[in-house]
């Protein structure tokens, strides 16, 4: 996909140091042997819609570091030490005329409509 580029979005690229499988999210990337992780989930869209592709980024993953050496030393915020990069797609929303924050895609997610 590139700059520009119409596609129909399946999916949602989502981080979270919560759990959210209750949530329907699948999880695709945990680091492992973390108590306070950086998680990487996959949202199903409730329905499919279309968008513009804006551009690329990455969303880290990984554990948090609290810094502190006893407790009452903790830095606010802890500091997130990075495991794993993963490349998404950010796509515009094309149903609305307001502007809309991007939303995280991966690329297997997108698809092209059939008649672009």
């Amino acid at each position: 996909m590139k700059k520009g580029d119409v596609v129909i979005v399946r999916a949602y690229a989502l981080t979270s140091y919560n759990d959210m499988e209750t949530l329907g999210a699948e999880l695709v990337h945990c680091p492992k042997g973390t108590w306070k992780s950086k998680k990487l989930y996959r949202q199903k869209a409730h329905e499919p819609w279309a968008g513009l592709v804006v551009g690329t980024s990455y969303r880290a993953t990984g554990h948090y570091d609290s810094g502190a050496t006893d407790m009452y030393s903790t830095p606010d915020p802890p500091y997130l030490i990075e495991d794993k990069r993963h490349p998404v797609v950010m796509v515009q929303r094309l149903d609305t005329e307001r502007w809309l924050r991007p939303v995280a895609c991966f690329d297997a997610d997108l698809e092209t409509p059939p008649n672009a």
